[in-house]
């Protein structure tokens, strides 16, 4: 980061006017604009080693300060906790106030699009559950590359009409890559042998023994934590739990230890089988609010997850399991 300070009154060489001017027109050029130091010479008219001495100085005097530190304001000790505790790959734990609703999913969406913008390049092909900070991204995508989108399950009937296909075709829009989109709900009446045979849903399926990255939602088995819990019946909620089903990660079942379950609804459910994903070589997992942490522990030790973006509260209890 490049920030202009005061002229500096008390130092070895007092600093006039001019050259304080001079020092943030040079500091400018070089740190905000990206100029070379022969670039800033020969438009200024000096020399390139004055250019040098006056980057120096102005670090020297304060008139240039240079912070390192993590962007959008991540927490990097508990980032730093679960990477050791859980041998996670990649972190990222958002120290935001835990408000929940529409920011704190905005936040965490835009945490997905910036770590897939570091990771991926064109030739990658990246997989999209139908998580809820996926949805609605559109503001809050500026760049992306220009690889190759998947939408990984079938999408969630939501009343603000927001939609993970929307959402895949914001990103591909802006990164150029190609889309692999279809219509057709996560879970239902039809079984989802029957639904893969849409032309649709056929080509986006086999695309995922291609996929290099995938950001999956977590879901507890529980009222309100999970979008597909809540769009079943009472009876098949009541016998995913008798089976064993403790956790739903972008439509797989999975008990306490991260084992995949196999509860009825599964036979309705469109997504990829437990095989098919961890057969891909990053596996990112949103999670956040309250009551999850055991269902997010589930997805990394049965190794359905190895990198994390969640916020502070969710990490901490996380943590906080034995």
């Amino acid at each position: 980061m490049f920030c202009e300070g005061a002229v500096v009154m008390g130092s070895r060489h007092r600093v006039t006017t001019s050259e304080a001017v001079l020092m943030t027109n040079v500091g400018r050029r070089y740190y905000l604009h990206g100029q070379s130091k022969n670039e800033i010479a020969d438009v200024l008219g000096i020399s390139r080693f004055r250019v040098a001495r006056l980057l120096e100085r102005a670090r020297e005097e304060g008139i240039v300060r240079i912070e390192v530190g993590l962007p959008g304001q991540q927490d990097a000790g508990l980032r730093l906790e679960l990477e050791q505790r859980f041998g996670l790959g990649r972190v990222v734990v958002l120290d935001v106030p835990d408000e929940g609703g529409r920011d704190l999913l905005r936040r965490l969406g835009r945490a997905a699009v910036e770590l897939l913008g570091e990771v991926a390049t064109a030739d990658d092909v990246i997989g999209l559950a139908s998580a809820r900070p996926l949805l609605g991204i559109r503001e809050d995508v500026d760049a992306f590359p220009a690889c190759t989108v998947v939408q990984l399950t079938g999408a969630v009937s939501r009343p603000d009409a927001l939609d993970i296909i929307q959402s895949i075709r914001d990103v591909t829009k802006v990164g150029g890559g190609e889309a692999y989109v279809y219509y057709a709900p996560i879970v239902g009446a039809a079984r989802a042998d029957d639904l893969r045979r849409n032309p649709d849903v056929a080509r986006a399926f086999a695309m995922v023994p291609r996929l290099t990255a995938a950001v999956l939602g977590v879901g507890a088995w529980a009222p309100g934590l999970s979008t597909v819990y809540d769009a079943v019946t009472d009876a098949d909620r009541q016998q995913a739990a008798e089976v064993g089903v403790h956790a739903e990660i972008a439509g797989i079942y999975l008990d306490r230890d991260g084992v995949p379950m196999h509860p009825r609804i599964e036979q309705h459910t469109l997504a990829p089988s437990f095989d098919e994903l961890t057969r891909i070589p990053t596996r990112v997992g949103i999670a956040f609010g309250s009551g999850k942490a055991s269902a997010t522990r589930a997805g990394i030790v049965g190794g359905l997850l190895n990198s994390l973006i969640t916020h502070r509260s969710a990490a901490e209890e996380l943590l906080a399991l034995p």
